[in-house]
């Protein structure tokens, strides 16, 4: 019983120290790996054509 409650511990441990290291809020539109969304674009033309 004890090394499950440490196991529980270790994982939620592990996924705060994970959640901590993300950079979000990311910048719009962009990807960590700085290639531009294409769905976005598409939408900005396509409402930019609608005007």
């Amino acid at each position: 019983m004890l090394i499950l409650l440490l196991f529980l511990v270790l994982i939620a441990w592990a996924l705060q120290l994970n959640h901590d290291r993300q950079d979000w809020p990311s910048t719009p539109g962009t990807a960590r790996n700085a290639v531009p969304d294409r769905d976005l674009e598409r939408l900005v033309a396509d409402l930019r054509a609608l005007r």
